[in-house]
């Protein structure tokens, strides 16, 4: 497991990192070896590595339990619905869903299209309105590993963390469209993937807790903190613009690319890696 201690000194004792996963640090759902060996040489000397993902921590410890290696800063879980610390296996902010529009919600989401898998991260656990072929495939391939499923009338509504839906891009588009005009007081609205809209509350996000996560860093080591984002999706613009430095892999989302003053890699290249060797050598 990841550790805090010695990070007060050592080369990269002025830096915290906080990365997206998949696309980012993670090519095609793991994390290439590259990036855990340069993370784990940054947290050695003094570094402090932080997630910021879309998934629950239950999600990465099914599909990645390298996580736990690198991880030694609290964790930015369920796009900013609460942080959560690997080191201490703690829940730190969490912040919940309005409750009173998610029924009507779930019910347009269906109607728009019935065979869209509907994914809700509930207090720790991952439960679903309907198994529709989508979430069968999802569980079959291990990406899901437990979910409780209910039916649209009655599935419980408070406790929401976030809701992901996976459907086909078309689909996708319009689902943004039609709940942005009715839900947009109550929820963030954003695709992660150009099959995957992902709706939290609209007071949290990336971007809102990364503040949190560095003033956590900097207590607990007793140093003031550098702060470089890393993304390389829609979901991560807000993310990206309270780091000190915005850094995104090359093959990231064009207006992602066009706002970072740091392009690293592509990320099956190991862009993570990429970005603490220009740390190391003063690049940036």
């Amino acid at each position: 497991m990841a550790s805090e201690q010695n990070n007060s000194s050592g080369i990269f004792s002025g830096a915290l990192i906080v990365s997206d996963y998949d696309g980012t640090l993670a090519y095609n759902g793991t994390i290439p070896e590259g990036n855990v060996k340069a993370i784990e040489y940054f947290n050695a000397n003094g570094g402090m590595f932080s997630l910021a993902s879309g998934r629950a921590e239950f999600i990465l410890d099914n599909i990645c339990p390298d996580v736990r290696r690198v991880c030694n800063a609290p964790s930015i879980l369920s796009n900013g619905s609460y942080l959560y610390d690997f080191v201490n296996s703690e829940y730190l902010y969490e912040t919940f869903m309005e409750q009173a529009p998610i029924k009507s919600m779930l019910f347009e989401i269906h109607s728009i299209d019935p065979t869209a898998g509907i994914r809700i991260i509930r207090g720790g656990t991952m439960i679903t309105p309907d198994r529709t072929p989508e979430i069968e495939f999802q569980i079959k391939n291990g990406y899901v590993k437990d979910i409780t499923t209910f039916t649209f009338a009655s599935i419980p509504v408070d406790r929401y963390n976030k809701v992901t839906v996976c459907a086909e891009p078309d689909k996708v588009d319009r689902m943004q469209k039609e709940l942005s005009k009715r839900y947009s007081a109550y929820y963030m609205i954003t695709k992660s993937a150009a099959r995957i809209l992902e709706i939290q509350n609209r007071k949290v996000s990336k971007g809102q807790m990364v503040e949190r996560v560095r003033d956590v860093v900097e207590k607990r080591t007793g140093t003031k903190r550098t702060l470089y984002c890393v993304g390389n999706y829609e979901n991560d613009i807000d993310l990206l613009k309270v780091g000190d430095h915005a850094c995104c892999p090359a093959d990231s989302l064009q207006s992602v690319i066009d706002m970072c003053d740091v392009v690293l890699c592509n990320c099956d290249e190991c862009s993570i890696a990429d970005l603490i060797s220009r740390i190391e050598k003063g690049v940036i």
